[in-house]
């Protein structure tokens, strides 16, 4: 004996079965792919003492601060694809926006630090593309780093393209740092970053050891002039270098770029015309023949 119900109608009924269908298939999707849990979780104590201020009316002692940082991350592998999500909770003990001690929501937001898919074996080629929201850390991080000596880290967000052979490694990418499509419909208007960063593996050179050598090049721009005529446009390209390697019983590493563009602002046209050097040397003193056992 069949009971209808009559507060789902007939064609209702028909689009609940193929929705629960569509779960039962996403699920057993889920549960056929390889997944990996993992939890990180953080505790950091930072003290400082500010000078005396005679002009105050009290006196400053040591300042204490307690912060916590909490990851839990998920992946799933289905053959060529895989997809990835990472949440975070970065918060202060006491912080303001805490409300601890109140029975009220805490105000601290809990995020996806990172959450991508990631399509492996382009053309069936050691190629990758990952969309989505990530951590990009490139060379020694200088330039493109996660930052996590900090309570948060760093992410980005766009497209990250890269690849691996036997004759180093490519990425390629376009970052969107601010979409602003909501107030000028133009991509123009993006505040974007896109580059590339080369790997190539360097044969080995009598006595020489080139661990490293990379090169890049990478052009930021922002421009909010759809605002005001007198709002900030900056267009900047950044190319340079990184290498490191061994000679002997000595370690070098250094990088250098150089930076040019022009930044637009209040109807002066200055530009930019900036470089940076870095220089390490290391010297491993257990392989002089003296020293060595």
């Amino acid at each position: 004996m069949y009971l209808a119900n009559r507060f789902i109608p007939l064609s209702g009924r028909d689009q609940l079965k193929n929705k629960y269908f569509s779960v039962l298939v996403l699920l057993s999707s889920i549960f056929a792919a390889d997944l990996e849990w993992q939890a990180d979780f953080r505790y950091r104590l930072e003290t400082d003492k500010d000078i005396e201020n005679a002009d105050s009316i009290y006196t400053r002692a040591r300042n204490t601060f307690h912060y916590t940082r909490s990851r839990i991350s998920l992946r799933l592998v289905e053959g060529p694809i895989t997809g990835f999500a990472q949440l975070q909770d970065s918060r202060l003990l006491g912080g303001e926006d805490n409300f601890a001690g109140l029975s009220k929501a805490s105000g601290v937001k809990i995020e996806f630090h990172q959450i991508y898919f990631q399509v492996n074996n382009l053309l069936k080629r050691n190629w990758s593309m990952r969309f989505g929201r990530f951590e990009m850390p490139l060379g020694a991080q200088r330039l493109f780093s996660k930052n996590n000596w900090n309570n948060y880290g760093r992410s980005f967000e766009g497209v990250h393209s890269f690849t691996k052979n036997r004759f180093g490694s490519i990425n390629l990418f376009h970052l969107i740092n601010e979409e602003n499509s909501g107030t000028a419909a133009s991509d123009y208007y993006d505040e974007r970053i896109n580059g590339i960063y080369l790997s190539p593996l360097m044969n080995r050179i009598p006595f020489i050891d080139m661990n490293v050598f990379d090169l890049y090049w990478y052009n930021y721009s922002k421009d909010e002039t759809f605002i005001t005529d007198d709002s900030v446009k900056i267009e900047r390209s950044t190319m340079g270098s990184r290498w490191a390697f061994n000679f002997i019983f000595a370690k070098f590493e250094g990088e250098f770029a150089i930076q040019s563009g022009k930044l637009n602002q209040s109807s002066s046209i200055p530009k930019i015309d900036a470089n940076f050097n870095v220089f390490n040397f290391h010297l491993d003193l257990s392989r002089l023949p003296v020293i060595s056992k």
